[in-house]
């Protein structure tokens, strides 16, 4: 057994009442958090990744198997980028 299966579960952090007060408020406050920096997540994404992101999407999805004229399902978890990344492995005779 690895020290890390030793320990116990940390709990979540207390409820910050200081930016809202319930489930409700919390509610707001994300949604408010959300639409403030989605307009500036790809460019932010690229800012942090160096760029990489395209290179790692291209390659996470080859070593899974991806390759032309397959089917590739994207449920819908993000910006769209994998999906795009997995119509150009896919090429005109496959679907995404």
């Amino acid at each position: 057994m690895s020290r890390d299966e030793d320990r116990a579960p940390l709990p979540p952090h207390p409820t910050l009442d200081r930016y809202y007060a319930d489930q409700a408020g919390q509610r707001e406050f994300l949604d408010s958090m959300f639409e403030a920096t989605a307009p500036h997540y790809g460019r932010l994404d690229g800012l942090v990744s160096f760029g990489s992101g395209p290179y790692y999407r291209r390659n996470a999805l080859r070593r899974a198997g991806l390759k032309p004229g397959m089917v590739s399902l994207d449920v819908a978890a993000g910006t769209g980028l994998v999906a795009q990344a997995a119509r150009a492995l896919v090429g005109p005779t496959g679907r995404v």
